[in-house]
């Protein structure tokens, strides 16, 4: 779960070794353990709140915090929580929330713990005001360039345009488990910051909506010969970061953005773009070249905006909102066009078919690429960070041991909790999270390790 992973390699996959099929934390964790007498899984439940209880501890640092009861819930299929059937389900010790960066800050403000200006607008009592629920959402923004390639190469588009093949490979996977089904994934680059900002910082135009009348100092630090690429200090010159920034992670990113992964390049036999509203690929062969920044300096919210829990909070996630984050998938998309000129992906490649010269003239400017991508970036899916494990006055809003500040016995196990965005993909972190989580309720609990 520790070093470093700038570089490349192949994309790795879930897998049980045994069969080489794809697995996930529902077959691994739940489906071996679904028939044991002290687990109950409720299928189409929604939690409404955390109901609280009044309590007496004759402990001088539990008198002031809350102490959950249990949960409040109704049938997600209704079509209002307002007017269903409530149940109460109790917690004889604890209640842990593992909603995502989504639902667990909604589960939280629905329960009277966040922000006063979100809460009494709505008249949610106040239970422990704490405006750092919602803020800090992070998430991998995403987007790409397509290449069609030469008639005599093949991609998974087949598997879309044609039917006969398609029937064709589900045939040979399910008998021998081979062909183009058995794909799981191609090649992974990941990128440190030291060449976005070297760029960034010799084209100046650009780098001034950053580091404002710093930027002088910023490059002549950046390039000095003496200087390496682990001890830029750019933050100094950036003080606009940190103003940005929901909270004191940013300084913190700043810091090592040189050094640490900021581009995420993943090469996928298919296509896959953010396109118009309308617009299609004609059939061919495709191959796509996804770009995502890794550590974004921008920071979005989520929030309930309505007491009724089966209405969706509203996510504000402010892709490419920082100018940082911007330049860096300009600059993304910009290095995979030079890529795809370049041997040997220049003698397969037939076209640029997304976003092309009409789009992205072929000899584009860094800020012409970052108009581009401030309108075709979508998500890579890991959204985290909205109840961020950090000191309360730095906008925490969990613990060390994953308790919500202000709470006696309310956990949150989940990718909200990361301060920062990993450089990865979040499957596996949330994984570890877990099993640690699992190892400090059930110490908490006096329960014997295994």
């Amino acid at each position: 779960m520790a070093g470093d992973n700038v570089g490349s390699s192949l994309w790795p996959s879930t897998l049980v070794p045994e069969t080489q099929l794809r697995d996930d934390t529902e077959f691994a964790y739940l489906t071996p353990n679904k028939d044991r007498k002290n687990l109950v899984v409720i299928a189409n439940t929604t939690v409404t709140a955390i109901k609280w209880k009044k309590h007496k501890s004759h402990h001088a640092g539990h008198l002031d915090k809350l102490v959950a009861d249990g949960v409040t819930v109704v049938d997600s299929t209704a079509p209002s929580a307002t007017g269903a059937k409530i149940k109460h389900l109790r917690a004889r010790k604890e209640v842990i929330i593992s909603g995502g960066a989504f639902n667990s800050p909604a589960i939280l403000e629905h329960s009277g713990i966040g922000n006063p200006a979100v809460l009494e607008p709505l008249g949610i009592e106040v239970k422990y005001a704490n405006p750092g629920v919602g803020e800090n959402l992070q998430d991998h923004p995403s987007s790409s360039v397509i290449l069609k390639l030469k008639d005599d190469h093949t991609s998974l588009d087949g598997l879309l345009f044609n039917a006969t093949l398609a029937a064709e490979q589900q045939k040979l996977f399910i008998q021998n488990q081979t062909g183009l089904l058995d794909f799981a994934g191609d090649a992974i680059t990941y990128v440190p910051g030291e060449y976005v900002l070297q760029t960034l910082l010799n084209k100046r135009k650009g780098a001034e909506n950053v580091f404002g009348q710093h930027t002088h100092e910023a490059h002549k630090k950046l390039t000095s010969a003496k200087t390496s690429s682990h001890d830029h200090e750019v933050e100094k010159y950036a003080p606009v970061v940190p103003r940005r920034g929901a909270l004191a992670t940013n300084a913190y990113a700043l810091r090592h953005y040189a050094k640490w992964p900021q581009i995420e390049f993943y090469l996928l036999n298919a296509w896959q773009a953010a396109i118009p509203p309308g617009k299609a690929p004609a059939p061919g062969a495709y191959f796509s070249v996804v770009t995502c920044p890794q550590r974004p300096l921008a920071r979005g919210s989520v929030h309930i905006n309505s007491t009724d829990a089966l209405v969706k909070p509203v996510v504000d996630p402010r892709y490419l909102s920082h100018e940082l984050d911007a330049y860096t998938q300009g600059y993304a998309l910009a290095f995979v066009r030079k890529l795809a000129q370049s041997e040997p992906l220049k003698g397969i490649v037939e076209s640029e078919a997304w976003p092309g010269t009409e789009a992205v003239p072929e000899n584009a400017s860094l800020e012409q690429w970052t108009d581009f991508a401030r309108n075709f970036t979508g998500t890579e899916y890991h959204p985290s960070g909205s109840l961020p494990m950090l000191p309360l006055h730095l906008g925490g809003v969990v613990s060390h041991d994953l308790r919500v500040y202000g709470t006696l016995n309310v956990r949150v196990v989940d990718a909200s909790i990361f301060p920062i965005l990993p450089s990865a993909h979040l499957q596996s972190v949330v994984a570890a999270v877990a099993e640690q989580a699992a190892d400090i309720v059930k110490q908490h609990h006096g329960y014997r390790q295994h």
